[in-house]
């Protein structure tokens, strides 16, 4: 019986291989961090902002949830309509990506550029859970 459900078995380990794909691009396990440089630099391109400041400080703390923040300071000097599709478009990213402790403040000789902007652009990492044994079980390797 086993065995001619076995085609059944490996059409569904296949679609489910997709599906984990799929998530990993939402919640990647690694940080990825060309990539996003590269987004966010062609966005900011489009946008026709000025770019002050990228930063990417280290991953917050692990808790017990199976991701990690992972903040990134941004400053763009542009135009307030133009901040407003920046952030649309950091929301259509494959992986989350939110926007907070947004701060805007009116340049002073608005030639082209009328606001300066900094906002934290927050995304997640996947962290693998260790499993840990429960107690009173040995642990692998141990005696």
């Amino acid at each position: 019986a086993a065995e001619r459900k076995l085609p059944q078995f490996r059409e569904e380990v296949k679609r489910l291989g997709l599906e984990l794909e799929k998530l990993r691009r939402i919640l990647p396990s690694t940080r990825n961090t060309e990539e996003i440089i590269k987004k966010i630099k062609s966005l900011v391109d489009q946008g026709e902002f000025t770019l002050n400041r990228l930063s990417f400080p280290p991953l917050g703390a692990q808790s017990s949830d199976p991701y990690v923040e992972w903040p990134i300071a941004v400053a763009v000097d542009g135009r307030y309509h133009d901040l407003a599709i920046l952030f649309n478009r950091l929301g259509n990213f494959s992986r989350i990506m939110n926007v907070e402790n947004i701060s805007i403040n009116a340049i002073g000789n608005q030639d082209n550029k009328t606001i300066s902007s900094q906002f934290t652009a927050k995304t997640f990492v996947y962290v693998e859970q260790k499993d840990t044994p429960a107690e009173g079980e040995a642990k692998p390797g141990g005696k």
